[in-house]
């Protein structure tokens, strides 16, 4: 639901950690205030018709902002990582946002459809129909309800009036139950979760898919009350609390009612069937698929539970959830729009589960919840709900729950008395220059052009540095017990001495080391090293002099020059689907991970799971994914640094990856005409190489040569298929050939 509404409010960061407390917050205020504004206008329509085209007026200028927002995302992605970063907290990446601006565009537009009645009355077959849907004069029944019970649910008989001035309904009793589509209230609940619905779609593509969900994955105070304040306050809001009922009537639309013994052990006994059913479910789904998909399905699950690390968390978590979903759900939207389309859609915002066993769980779950709303009141879902959430959150913190432990055995205690590391763990490897990381040597970053990232990166600071300066640097974090921030728990170092690759990961062996930890990294960086990472700038980085300042120490990474990887691969390797490092390691270095490596979102577990138990089998696996991400960082720097100098000896680039490059260097203002001539030569059939260098000979007024490549040009346009629609281009260029003839010519 957050999620949902950063989307409708602002750009807001979807990545973890780059969204601040006070933008959860500043998130929130405006949620509430533009849907808040809305539902109050749509409760005073049902009442004054003239404000019914400011409902509809506002509802259209919503869905605007959402496209707005969209689109504003959709023109930050394709924008450099630097300069998203100068406006946002975290980066977005062209590949998740056109398809998430596809999904909301079509959300949106199914959202502003249902602004016209004929739309909605179509819909109002799927839905519950009133008790009473006109009068005989063909308006809207008025409110004259004799109140009866059916299995705990109300149930209302109306009789019609003419009565030209119709008396309001008895504040003590609720209004027509069931879907009517002239009521611009129930219009606005079906707009709000279409939107909701669309949000955590998107959501879930541009994170990545499962795998992006699981990293995004943070549980905090803030984040919690950001999340139940919208569902709470427009729930009794929506239903009209103070406009068209007291708070009696409120509480009896929306089944805050008291609690007896039957409801309490109805409620006790319907947890205990659906925790039976969530484990029944999940040991099937386990004998069903493969290990490595129902690894790859429940890591958001357990990204979550590693979250939730302490009892006071578990009972906010539980105690939240329970209150905001079922009073927006099983009290606002159920009598509206009924059990089965209630429970479809309190799935469908679950959506980040998508195929997983979880979605299957949680539309049983709601409508087992939605029955019991039928035969008893809000106030004992909400227990039922309180006591399934509870119940699992409390396991998960037996399981993660952090204990004080003593030293690892697997640390390299040798390294301690020659290093500051006395007081953390350290584990140290060596390699060869010549080792092999896939199909390339380690090695190659020793005859890299440092230089270059000088006039590549925009940092004059490179041009005094050399491949030995370089420290690659990747960390694994785990959320604190205290909710107060993640944990930098190991930080993988690599860096080239007379001898090799020297490669060390700080492992903080019980979370008390990290001062130590950080201490140690301060040691090991120098005023004249230079930082290479992969996705730093948005993540390691930050996370790291965030940590510094809370242990009051200094930082050493607040002046270096810094080189991130993931920003320069997207721009080299346009080709590929996916620049996750995984991604790269495969498609770029020819590596192959072994078994013993896990998926990141798992790395937070597992660190607990260690510090629980002592068994240093779940640290091995996190170090050894750690020193991967490490490892493979060098040689794709060096490739990096290739394509840059010499794009057309880079050996993986593909012809558009070339272009890619000379664009890039274009845009930073290294163009260079040797690199686009000998390109022009290799790739004959590209018209780009010929066009810039027709353009730079032009502008130096090289007449004959500009002529020369607008020839080239000409000739690689007629080269391609009439699909690729170059005759526009051709006609324009063959203007520019006689312009350029003329000159030639004198």
């Amino acid at each position: 639901m957050t999620t949902a509404c950063a989307k409708i409010a602002s750009i807001s960061a979807k990545v973890y950690p780059g969204g601040t407390i006070l933008e959860t917050w500043l998130t929130t205020l405006a949620v509430l205030v533009i849907l808040g504004t809305l539902s109050l206008m749509a409760n005073l329509a049902e009442r004054t018709p003239s404000a019914r085209p400011l409902v509809l007026g506002g509802v259209l200028m919503l869905n605007g902002l959402v496209m707005l927002n969209e689109m504003l995302e959709l023109a930050v992605s394709f924008l450099p990582e630097d300069e998203q970063l100068e406006m946002m907290s975290s980066t977005l990446d062209p590949n998740n946002t056109v398809p998430a601006f596809i999904i909301t565009a079509i959300t949106t537009a199914l959202a502003s459809a249902l602004l016209w009645r004929p739309v909605r009355e179509r819909l109002a077959p799927l839905f519950p129909r009133p008790a009473a849907a006109s009068t005989a004069a063909g308006g809207p029944a008025e409110d004259f309800p004799t109140l009866t019970l059916d299995r705990g649910e109300v149930v209302l008989s109306y009789q019609a009036t003419a009565s030209a001035t119709p008396a309001a309904p008895h504040p003590s009793k609720p209004e027509l139950l069931g879907f009517r589509p002239d009521s611009l209230v129930h219009m606005l609940a079906l707009v709000i979760m279409l939107h909701v619905f669309g949000a955590q779609v998107a959501f879930f593509v541009s994170a990545g898919g499962l795998e992006g969900v699981a990293e995004n994955i943070a549980v905090t105070p803030a984040g919690l009350f950001a999340n139940f304040l919208p569902m709470f306050i427009l729930s009794f809001v929506g239903v009209g609390l103070f406009l068209r009922r007291d708070w009696r009537a409120t509480r009896l639309r929306l089944g805050l009612t008291g609690l007896d013994v039957r409801s309490t052990a109805a409620a006790v006994g319907a947890t205990f069937l659906l925790l039976c059913m969530l484990f029944m479910v999940a040991g099937l789904w386990s004998l069903v698929v493969s290990q490595e998909t129902l690894e790859r399905q429940t890591r958001a699950s357990e990204a979550l539970a590693a979250s939730v690390t302490t009892v006071w968390l578990a009972l906010l978590v539980a105690t939240l959830a329970a209150v905001g979903e079922e009073i927006a759900f099983r009290g606002a939207l159920q009598p509206i729009f009924g059990l089965w389309p209630t429970a479809l859609i309190f799935t469908l915002v679950h959506i980040q589960y998508t195929l997983t066993p979880a979605t299957l769980i949680i539309f049983v779950v709601a409508v087992v919840l939605g029955y019991m709303r039928r035969a008893f009141n809000t106030t004992t879902v909400i227990l039922v709900h309180f006591f399934y959430n509870l119940v699992q959150l409390l396991l998960s913190v037996q399981r993660w729950k952090p204990r004080a432990r003593g030293g690892c055995s697997s640390c390299d205690q040798d390294e301690q008395p020659r290093d500051p590391l006395r007081n953390c763990g350290v584990i140290a490897m060596d390699y060869p220059a010549e080792r092999l990381h896939g199909q390339h040597l380690l090695g190659r970053w020793l005859q890299a052009p440092v230089q270059e990232l000088a006039a590549m990166w925009q940092e004059p600071r490179w041009s005094e540095r050399t491949p030995q300066d370089v420290i690659f640097l990747d960390i694994e974090i785990a959320p604190l017990e205290d909710g107060a921030g993640p944990l930098p728990f190991m930080v993988g170092l690599a860096w080239f001495a007379p001898a090799g690759l020297v490669l060390r990961q700080l492992c903080c062996r019980t979370p008390e080391e990290e001062a130590a930890l950080l201490s140690a990294l301060a040691a090991r960086i120098g005023p004249a090293s230079a930082l290479v990472t992969f996705s730093g700038t948005r993540f390691d980085v930050p996370i790291l002099r965030a940590r510094y300042r809370v242990h009051g120490l200094d930082d050493p990474l607040a002046d270096l020059p810094h080189f991130d990887l993931f920003s320069a691969a997207r721009r080299v390797w346009r080709g590929l689907t996916s620049h996750r490092l995984l991604a790269l390691e495969t498609e770029v270095l020819g590596v192959q991970r072994t078994s013993q490596d896990v998926p990141g979102g798992q790395v937070p577990g597992l660190y607990y799971a260690y510090l629980n138990s002592g068994d240093l089998t779940p640290l091995e696996h996190i170090a050894y994914h750690n020193a991967m991400d490490v490892l493979s960082m060098v040689p794709l720097a060096a490739l990096v640094l290739s394509a840059w100098v010499a794009p057309y000896r880079a050996g993986a680039l593909e012809q558009g990856d070339c272009v890619a490059v000379m664009q890039w260097r274009e845009k930073v203002g290294a163009s260079d005409p040797l690199l686009l001539s000998q390109l022009a030569r290799l790739y004959p059939q590209e018209p780009w190489f010929a066009q810039q260098l027709s353009a730079h000979y032009e502008g130096r007024t090289e007449w004959q040569r500009a002529l020369h490549w607008a020839q080239m040009q000409e000739q690689a346009l007629l080269s391609l298929p009439p699909s690729a629609g170059t005759g526009l281009k051709l006609g324009q260029l063959q203007k520019r050939i006689k312009h350029l003839q003329k000159k030639a010519n004198g």
